[in-house]
């Protein structure tokens, strides 16, 4: 917008010059109607300028910001030189550290061999008195790294420790589990054949039982017969009292 140029002022010049031509020949209806058009381009030459205003500050912004941006490129640049050089020097004297640290390392990661080879044989004790050993050398030279890694195997090796002794004890606890099962299973086997004979005995005791009622009843039934035979020839011969006395 800064690169055209506002008509708003010619035109309100314009309409100013028609306005006091109809007021010259008594036109006042014409020229309340040019005072409001004066009135509305007055309005539109204020945002206007106000716009011209708020670009011309966002121009002056962002050129500072721009020359801002420059200094903090320029800072960071430099910046970023010395931290390189801080890397680099840095880098030079962990390596020269570590070349006078190296013998001592590599007795220690010997130790550390001959730890594993020991806990491969699960001579657990041998094995941490190794790995204790190689913790000393690793703190004489402050390798922080190496006493962690250090102090993780010896408690890896706990853990092992204390998880064989645990499958210990629970194989053990298991094969007693088992035999104390085996034991029980026989005592139920045994007293199921127990049980089983008790009940073929009381069976066969239910059945003599039933046997002798059934040969009793037989026996009252066949005294029965008889007497209701007797009784039947009794009342066929006319001896009434007799009969009843038999059917009784």
């Amino acid at each position: 917008i800064l690169n055209v140029e506002c008509p708003y002022e010619q035109v309100i010049n314009i309409y100013r010059e028609a306005k006091l031509k109809f007021e010259q020949i008594g036109w006042l209806e014409q020229a309340a109607q040019i005072a409001n058009s004066i009135s509305h381009y007055q309005e539109k030459l204020i945002s206007d300028e106000n716009l011209r205003k708020l670009e011309k500050q966002k121009l002056q912004k962002e050129g500072e910001e721009l020359q801002k941006l420059k200094v903090e490129t320029r800072l960071a640049r430099e910046a970023e030189a010395e931290l390189m050089k801080q890397k680099v020097q840095a880098l030079e004297k962990k390596k020269q550290k570590a070349r006078e640290y190296e013998s001592k390392k590599e007795q220690a990661f010997n130790l550390m061999d001959l730890a594993k080879r020991e806990l491969h044989l699960n001579k657990f004790e041998t094995a941490i008195k190794f790995y204790n050993e190689s913790e000393k050398i690793f703190s004489e030279i402050n390798w922080k790294e190496g006493i962690q890694m250090v102090r993780g195997s010896i408690k890896a090796i706990k853990k092992k420790k204390e998880k064989l002794e645990y499958e210990r004890k629970l194989k053990i606890q298991q094969e007693q589990e088992k035999l104390a099962y085996i034991s029980q299973m026989d005592e139920k086997i045994s007293k199921a054949h127990e049980l089983k004979k008790m009940q073929e005995d009381q069976k066969r005791q239910e059945f003599l039982v039933i046997q002798r009622q059934k040969e009793q009843e037989r026996s009252i039934s066949e005294q029965a017969y008889k007497l209701l035979e007797i009784g039947t020839e009794l009342k066929d011969k006319k001896k009434f009292d007799e009969a009843h006395e038999k059917y009784i």
